[in-house]
């Protein structure tokens, strides 16, 4: 027995759907003709929200009960033939009704002598039911945009999600299963379905449908991933970056998850990042007429709306389907800066015709060959990027144990777009998607020179920690340094950023721009940063939950919250502006 009835009853209503089409129960014993009536064909569907609420209460339902639902999904048959005569009892109709919680239900039959108007109630009633969490089918569309990989099952859910997430999640899911897509049909088929796909439904239809498929190894987790924003209420709020870290986390597949929160060995460092802020306490000057308050702030010349920037992170194609583009355009929507990374899933010319007018800094790498960092650096010279960010912290990789736990690959429809077509005859590729040991571990403090002598863009080195390196950086003529540890996924047991911050801002004493990113979360960590002596602040894994979220939208939300609670923090501790914060705003907790 499964829900209160026996399976076999079940599979009869199922598959006797044309029978039931002609439905007539009255009292006794009643020969099903082929005149349907209205209030049958409405039990008929509720029987089926009724098998799936069942099913997603996490009861499991018989294969065959799949089998014949997607049936009752498909168009009924024109067919003018007899159908199979089928009886149904009073009693055994009652029986339905009971175990089915439909109690308003009057049989047809009895409808006009007994209560007639409850049963047009119903049935008004119901039909919007249906019409607001009812079953839709999905394979008519899904046979449009890939007839050759057309799922057994129907895809399920409910109505109204959020247009542009469901394309993503669609697209994402085709995409990572190596299929085809095409965006403008996918945007015809959310527009001709309008729903949310069922987690069960979505998961179970990769495991046994395409579990043969050769790019299907992550089919479970693919899944979970492709309908993260059909899961979510399209109301719901999410009011701090704390938020969109969970949203992110419920949402992606675990190994693309732990790609994004690695830390090297232990995470020691990546954690201390955000837990130093915690040891920093403000003091706030109070009277001081906070009426009107200014965030502006000028890096390297370029003045931005706030002193938070998008650092440079890989693979946003993970995360949202046109990645980098997006996050381009949430920054130059926002008016601040994105760095944007060497391992983008899209290409710098990519990027830069996403926010033609947008402000960008690259992040560079040296390689062993190294005419792909020449390369690179006149690409983006070429393209509108305003200064060079070299990365000095990545001589090797950190071991990032979940990553090697999870053989953490790039889906293998993504590529690390900039360097296209380059690696494609390396038999061994690394992890993160360039061939092992590509990195040149030799460079140091000369390179600089090497460095300045391909461009006149500024250049500035992120991942400076120490004083002593601090005075190099600027002896070597660099326009800037970026205190930062790599979030953490490099050398654990190295300082938290905001900890290092204080002897680099003391040593360059103003002579370049000093900036720092790892552990920002809240306003009152841009104040704190600032406060020390930080000129700009710039955020990692947030830009990637905010993708997560919403693409484009889901960034700019990170940047404008992060920036409200920025202008609040700095109203409260009493300034109105960027040079109003000092080092006399904060205190040290000898904790």
């Amino acid at each position: 027995m499964q829900y209160d009835m026996a399976k076999s009853t079940i599979c009869t209503i199922l598959k006797n759907k044309q029978t039931l089409k002609a439905a007539d129960v009255a009292k006794g014993v009643t020969i099903l003709m082929k005149q349907r009536p209205k209030l049958l064909d409405d039990v008929e569907k509720l029987l089926l929200v009724w098998i799936n609420q069942k099913e997603l209460a996490g009861d499991s339902v018989d294969e065959i009960c799949w089998r014949h639902r997607d049936l009752l999904a498909t168009p009924p048959s024109t067919s003018t033939a007899r159908v199979e005569e089928f009886k149904a009892s009073r009693g055994w109709f009652d029986k339905f009704r009971r175990r089915t919680g439909i109690h308003s239900v009057i049989r047809h039959g009895e409808a006009a002598s007994s209560d007639k108007k409850a049963a047009e109630d119903f049935v008004k009633e119901f039909n919007k039911f249906v019409e607001d969490e009812g079953h839709v089918s999905y394979q008519s569309a899904w046979r449009k945009l890939w007839p050759d990989c057309e799922p057994e099952r129907d895809f399920e859910g409910f109505e109204e999600e959020t247009s542009v997430n469901v394309v993503n999640e669609i697209m994402t899911l085709g995409q990572n299963i190596g299929l085809e897509v095409n965006e403008d049909d996918v945007v015809e088929l959310v527009e001709d379905h309008k729903q949310k796909l069922s987690i069960e439904d979505l998961v179970e239809l990769q495991q046994e449908q395409w579990k043969s498929h050769e790019q299907a190894r992550r089919a479970t987790e693919i899944g979970i991933f492709a309908i993260r924003s059909s899961l979510c209420d399209p109301e719901m709020s999410l009011v701090c970056l704390s938020d969109f870290e969970v949203y992110a986390k419920e949402h992606l597949p675990k190994t693309t998850w732990d790609y994004y929160a690695a830390g090297a060995d232990e995470c020691c460092t990546r954690d201390d990042n955000l837990m130093a802020y915690k040891r920093i306490r403000l003091r706030p000057r109070m009277l001081r007429d906070v009426s009107v308050t200014d965030t502006r702030v000028t890096i390297q010349g370029m003045e931005i709306s706030f002193p938070i920037g998008i650092a440079p992170t890989a693979f946003h194609c993970m995360a949202w389907h046109d990645g980098e583009m997006s996050t381009a355009r949430a920054a130059e929507a926002m008016n601040t800066c994105y760095i944007a990374s060497t391992y983008s899933t899209c290409s710098v010319e990519e990027i830069s015709a996403a926010a033609p007018n947008g402000f960008r800094w690259f992040q560079l790498y040296v390689y062993r060959n190294r005419k792909l960092s020449e390369q690179l650096v006149h690409r983006v010279e070429a393209h509108g990027y305003k200064a060079i960010v070299l990365t000095v912290d990545v001589p090797y990789t950190g071991k990032r144990r979940n990553d090697i736990r999870n053989n953490f690959k790039l889906p293998p429809h993504l590529k690390v777009k900039n360097f296209d077509g380059i690696f494609e005859d390396h038999s061994e590729v690394e992890l993160y998607g360039v061939p092992a040991n590509s990195l040149d571990p030799s460079i140091c403090w000369k390179d600089i020179c090497w460095l300045q002598s391909l461009t006149r863009l500024p250049i500035i080195i992120k991942g400076i920690l120490t004083k002593e390196d601090a005075e190099l950086a600027v002896e070597h003529g660099v326009q800037g340094i970026i205190v930062s540890n790599h979030g953490g996924r490099q050398l654990d047991g190295g300082p938290a950023t905001i900890d290092a911050l204080s002897e680099i801002v003391d040593t360059v004493q103003g002579r370049i721009e000093v900036y720092l990113d790892g552990g920002i979360r809240t306003g009152s960590d841009v104040l704190k940063a600032l406060a020390i002596g930080a000129k700009c602040v710039f955020i990692g894994r947030p830009v990637v939950w905010g993708l997560v979220y919403k693409g484009e939208e889901g960034v700019k939300e990170i940047l404008q919250i992060l920036n409200d609670e920025f202008r609040l923090s700095m109203a409260l501790a009493g300034c109105r502006n960027i040079s109003e914060i000092n080092r006399n705003l904060v205190q040290f907790s000898k904790l």
